[in-house]
């Protein structure tokens, strides 16, 4: 029995040791595996109260943008209604506002006017501390979404065709991650995890 206790004790010791060192080499708070994709564009766009946005001025939060359009007739409505929801969720993870935000960035300006825009996003309970409408010419936002590796069509007939798809960018203005808003697997929970994992 003594025997076996000198050579049980030792190998515990060993194993609490290195437990404390993981514990203490141990990155505190959420980490994120998700990789880095390049540096997102730079812009720069009006918010509904006509203040400036840019990718520099955002830095410091995570960012999500979604590239719409308030007079879209199926994925826009459902889409922003899901961005509701994650904004209900940042809140309940106390990230929303100081430390993560939303950008939805109209590409149809000449509809989508400072008062359209104000009128859409109160269907949707928007809270401006932590989601923004923005926009800008529509050459400049057409092109930005492509910039964000989305894709947005115009046809003869003046008709927007375009990915229902979310872009995450990290505080650095790294692009993380794009989301298929259109695919059921894509949950508000995984987002703002993934969201949550990168402050």
């Amino acid at each position: 029995m003594k025997q076996i206790m000198r050579f049980w004790f030792p190998g515990a010791l060993v194993i609490m040791c290195l437990i404390i060192v993981i514990m203490i080499w141990k990155p505190f708070g959420p980490t994120s595996d998700l990789r880095e994709f390049g540096l997102a564009p730079d812009f720069q766009l009006k918010d509904t109260e006509g203040t400036a946005v840019t990718l520099d001025n955002t830095a410091g939060k995570v960012r999500l943008f979604y590239f719409f359009f308030s007079y879209c007739p199926d994925v826009c409505p459902p889409t922003t209604a899901m961005l509701s929801k994650l904004q209900t969720e940042l809140k309940a993870r106390d990230i929303f506002a100081d430390q993560t935000a939303i950008f939805s960035i109209t590409f149809d300006p000449t509809r989508d006017t400072t008062e359209q825009l104000l009128n859409y996003s109160a269907n949707y309970n928007v809270d401006y501390n932590g989601w923004s409408f923005l926009r800008g010419e529509e050459d400049y936002t057409m092109q930005l979404a492509k910039d964000f590796a989305v894709s947005v069509i115009k046809d003869k007939e003046g008709n927007f065709f375009h990915q229902n798809m979310f872009v995450l960018v990290d505080d650095n203005g790294q692009i993380r991650a794009w989301y298929d808003a259109n695919d059921l697997e894509v949950t508000v929970e995984q987002i703002a995890e993934d969201m949550e994992s990168l402050t």
